[in-house]
Protein backbone atom coordinates (compact mmCIF):
# COMPACT_ATOMS: atom_id res chain seq x y z
CA UNK A 1 0.00 0.00 0.00
CA UNK A 2 2.40 2.81 0.83
CA UNK A 3 5.56 1.48 -1.60
CA UNK A 4 4.18 -0.85 -4.12
CA UNK A 5 0.53 0.50 -5.30
CA UNK A 6 2.79 4.13 -6.27
CA UNK A 7 5.37 2.26 -7.90
CA UNK A 8 3.31 0.27 -9.83
CA UNK A 9 0.92 2.83 -10.69
CA UNK A 10 3.79 5.11 -12.05
CA UNK A 11 5.26 1.90 -14.23
CA UNK A 12 2.04 1.24 -15.95
CA UNK A 13 1.24 4.88 -16.37
CA UNK A 14 -2.03 4.33 -14.26
CA UNK A 15 -2.63 7.69 -11.70
CA UNK A 16 -2.34 6.63 -8.40
CA UNK A 17 -4.91 7.29 -5.97
CA UNK A 18 -4.27 8.65 -2.38
CA UNK A 19 -6.25 6.05 -0.57
CA UNK A 20 -5.59 7.76 2.76
CA UNK A 21 -8.14 9.13 4.57
CA UNK A 22 -8.54 10.54 8.89
CA UNK A 23 -9.98 9.08 11.81
CA UNK A 24 -10.13 9.97 15.81
CA UNK A 25 -7.95 7.92 17.94
CA UNK A 26 -9.63 5.61 20.83
CA UNK A 27 -6.12 5.92 22.52
CA UNK A 28 -3.28 8.14 22.81
CA UNK A 29 -0.31 7.88 20.75
CA UNK A 30 3.60 8.91 22.22
CA UNK A 31 5.39 11.09 20.59
CA UNK A 32 7.29 9.95 17.20
CA UNK A 33 10.97 9.73 16.39
CA UNK A 34 12.49 11.16 13.63
CA UNK A 35 11.43 9.41 11.10
CA UNK A 36 7.64 8.70 9.50
CA UNK A 37 6.37 5.31 10.64
CA UNK A 38 3.28 3.30 9.64
CA UNK A 39 1.46 1.92 13.09
CA UNK A 40 -0.64 -1.32 12.90
CA UNK A 41 -3.69 -0.63 13.84
CA UNK A 42 -7.79 -1.67 13.80
CA UNK A 43 -11.21 -0.34 13.54
CA UNK A 44 -12.93 0.14 17.16
CA UNK A 45 -15.84 1.18 18.97
CA UNK A 46 -15.00 4.41 21.53
CA UNK A 47 -16.49 3.45 24.28
CA UNK A 48 -18.93 6.57 25.62
CA UNK A 49 -19.50 7.69 22.29
CA UNK A 50 -19.89 4.61 20.31
CA UNK A 51 -18.16 5.89 17.16
CA UNK A 52 -15.69 4.15 15.15
CA UNK A 53 -12.10 5.34 16.49
CA UNK A 54 -8.99 3.62 15.41
CA UNK A 55 -6.02 2.26 17.90
CA UNK A 56 -2.77 1.34 17.18
CA UNK A 57 -2.03 -2.24 18.09
CA UNK A 58 0.20 -2.50 21.27
CA UNK A 59 3.32 -4.59 19.65
CA UNK A 60 4.62 -3.37 16.32
CA UNK A 61 7.44 -5.38 16.01
CA UNK A 62 7.97 -5.68 12.07
CA UNK A 63 8.52 -9.94 12.73
CA UNK A 64 5.65 -10.23 13.63
CA UNK A 65 3.32 -10.80 10.87
CA UNK A 66 0.33 -11.92 12.62
CA UNK A 67 -0.32 -8.24 13.54
CA UNK A 68 -0.24 -7.45 9.82
CA UNK A 69 -2.46 -10.28 9.40
CA UNK A 70 -5.30 -8.51 12.13
CA UNK A 71 -4.47 -4.84 10.99
CA UNK A 72 -7.66 -3.12 9.24
CA UNK A 73 -5.31 0.15 8.98
CA UNK A 74 -1.98 1.80 9.31
CA UNK A 75 -1.66 4.96 11.12
CA UNK A 76 0.64 7.48 9.50
CA UNK A 77 2.73 8.97 12.15
CA UNK A 78 4.88 12.22 10.46
CA UNK A 79 8.33 12.79 11.84
CA UNK A 80 8.68 14.54 15.28
CA UNK A 81 4.98 14.63 15.70
CA UNK A 82 3.92 15.29 19.28
CA UNK A 83 2.44 12.80 21.38
CA UNK A 84 -1.25 12.21 20.69
CA UNK A 85 -4.50 12.39 22.76
CA UNK A 86 -7.63 9.57 22.75
CA UNK A 87 -9.85 11.71 19.86
CA UNK A 88 -7.09 13.67 17.85
CA UNK A 89 -7.79 12.99 14.55
CA UNK A 90 -5.03 11.08 12.42
CA UNK A 91 -4.15 10.08 8.69
CA UNK A 92 -5.05 6.27 7.81
CA UNK A 93 -4.25 4.69 5.09
CA UNK A 94 -6.99 1.36 5.20
CA UNK A 95 -5.63 -2.30 4.17
CA UNK A 96 -9.31 -4.08 3.87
Amino acid sequence: QVFLRPAIAKLTGAPHADLSSRAPLAVPLKENDQRRDYLRGRWVEARHSGDMCVEAFETQDSSLLSVLAHADLLIVREPHAPAAEAGDVVTIIPLK
